[in-house]
């Protein structure tokens, strides 16, 4: 069964995705829904989501971020399905991504100058 997709530019999702990110100006994202049910005789079926896209962060939050933790070179293995990829050199820190995704989600957040790269499903 292949997931249903939406996109988004909404930047109130960012508060509810990634409530505790600071300086995010704009967002580009899709998110995938898998399973569930659309037939409402039928009993709910399991539900997973993820999302991934790009955030744009002020020159100010991503200096924080950038000074804050220690990121380290990585090419993320992203694939969109109606989102444009950007090209860039990806840093990823560890515990920046454990700061950032809430609990609840999985996934990766790469960063390069003001811009985040993420990729995080529920689990």
């Amino acid at each position: 069964m292949e997931p249903s997709i939406s996109t988004s530019t909404d930047v109130a999702v960012i508060e509810k995705l990634f409530p505790s990110l600071e300086g995010a100006e704009t967002i580009e994202m899709e998110q995938l829904k898998y399973g569930g049910s659309d037939r409402p005789e039928v009993l709910p079926a399991p539900v997973d989501y993820n999302y991934r896209g790009y955030i744009t962060l002020s020159e100010a939050a991503a200096e924080k971020y950038a000074s804050a933790y220690s990121f380290t070179e990585m090419q993320p293995q992203v694939s969109f399905a109606s989102v444009k990829e950007r090209e860039g050199q990806w840093t990823y820190s560890f515990d920046f991504s454990k700061e950032i995704i809430p609990a609840g989600y999985s996934g990766y957040i790469w960063m390069d100058g003001t811009t985040l790269l993420f990729d995080i499903g529920t689990m």
